[in-house]
């Protein structure tokens, strides 16, 4: 998790390698993820905005992270991921707030 205020950008191998490392760091640990408020949006008959919150607890510590996904459907008919952004903090420090129209 970046700190406060850093921006990491990563490419295809950095996330690939990142997952690695997270897959070989946690194995063997009692990890659980939560996912909720999944939202789909469709933006044309071939591309579609996904948003989800994660809840991720191993022992003491949590985060929770706002994702963002970009998916569209290629020439093959398969739909695939073209974007994606997320922001990662301490689940103690995020709380849902409703904004009024």
């Amino acid at each position: 998790m970046p700190k406060a205020g850093d921006v990491e950008q990563m490419n295809y191998e950095a996330i690939t390698k990142g997952n690695s490392d997270a897959a070989n760091f946690y194995k063997g640990k009692d990890i659980q993820f939560e996912y909720s408020a999944l939202t789909i949006m469709p933006q044309a008959s071939e591309q579609a905005a996904v948003s989800y919150e994660i809840l991720f607890k191993e022992q003491d510590m949590q985060v929770k992270a706002l994702s963002l996904e970009v998916w569209k459907k290629e020439c093959d008919g398969v739909w695939r991921m073209i974007r994606w952004y997320e922001e990662k903090g301490p689940a103690s420090q995020r709380e849902r707030v409703t904004v009024d129209d």
